[in-house]
């Protein structure tokens, strides 16, 4: 069940208490800050994980169970009850339902989105993730589903087995549409939708790799915290592309004082932080919030020195 943020907080902080020694009667002072504790063993912390975190990537065995283990009896039980149906629905939420479908629920939307679809006759089109690296078109294109919600991938393949490009170059944008060319249409024969984990080779879910990922999206918010006000962290977290390239965000950590423009800024953040989480993932390298927004800010100042002596 996913526990609450309060009690996961509670638990961590008894934990800090064991390792540093305090008791009833005695309190002592850490040395080192919370957070290292966080890092693994070969970056200098503890190796301690993140409780809400792996909280949640547990959460996430769970819900690959649903869509994999369907001759399991609790899978069965639960499927019945909340009449769950085939391949990888939207949402789960019900109403009057058990904690612990509740917990399922709450996750289930990220949950989707770590998910491939690569074969079956039912993927949906706009709702499921089956374009490699880019996650449900509904995100991107918000404006084409309007009356065409329930299209299936296989509805943009014609008799022959091909793909309607003419369709398809309407509805998306050529980045878009490039990727899609590297996919094989589903064909006559397509099997039952397939849910495949895309953070490993062999498309096979571990709690592991569901916890590099969800501690990597963890540091990219924490970054932009640091950088954006706390009276835009609605707008911004909510918003989309357009709104992160076009507004002047300013800056309560004195970033202007470098110099600093902020689509350069952003550009070189977004580029780091996509670094970042490949060496964390793949080289289990980490790196502390300040250190890396203090990076960014040094190679951003770089670029507008450089631009002042090319003028």
């Amino acid at each position: 069940m996913l526990l609450p943020i309060k009690v996961s907080h509670e638990k961590e902080k008894l934990a800090w208490q064991f390792i540093w020694g305090t008791t009833n009667t005695a309190c002592k002072v850490s040395i080192i800050k919370w957070e290292s504790c966080y890092q693994p063993v070969e970056s200098g912390g503890l190796g301690i994980r993140r409780l809400e975190v792996q909280n949640k990537s547990f959460l996430y065995k769970l819900c690959i169970a649903l869509l994999t283990k369907e001759n399991d009896l609790w899978v069965q039980v639960l499927r019945y009850k909340y009449r769950f149906g085939n391949g990888c629905p939207v949402s789960t939420a019900k109403p009057g339902c058990l904690y612990i479908w509740r917990s399922l629920s709450r996750v289930w939307a990220q949950f989707r989105s770590k998910y491939l679809l690569v074969t079956g006759r039912c993927v949906q089109f706009w709702m499921d993730t089956w374009v490699p690296d880019v996650g449900p078109l509904s995100d991107l294109f918000p404006g084409m589903v309007a009356g065409i919600e329930d299209l299936r991938v296989s509805n943009v393949v014609d008799s022959l087995g091909n793909r309607r490009w003419d369709f398809l170059a309407v509805l998306l944008d050529i980045s878009t549409f490039l990727r899609i060319t590297f996919n094989p249409p589903p064909g006559e024969t397509a099997g039952p939708d397939r849910c495949i984990w895309r953070w490993t080779s062999l498309g096979q879910f571990s709690v592991s790799t569901a916890y590099k990922h969800l501690v990597a999206e963890c540091f990219a918010r924490a970054v932009w915290v640091k950088l954006v006000p706390n009276s835009l962290h609605g707008a911004f977290f909510s918003g989309e592309l357009s709104f992160w390239l076009t507004n002047k965000i300013p800056n309560v950590t004195h970033v202007s004082l470098l110099n600093v423009q902020w689509e350069v800024l952003f550009a070189i953040v977004c580029w780091r932080l996509w670094k970042q989480q490949n060496a964390v993932v793949f080289q289990q390298k980490h790196r502390s919030t300040e250190d890396f927004v203090a990076s960014c800010w040094s190679w951003a100042a770089s670029v507008h020195k450089a631009a002042d002596l090319r003028l």
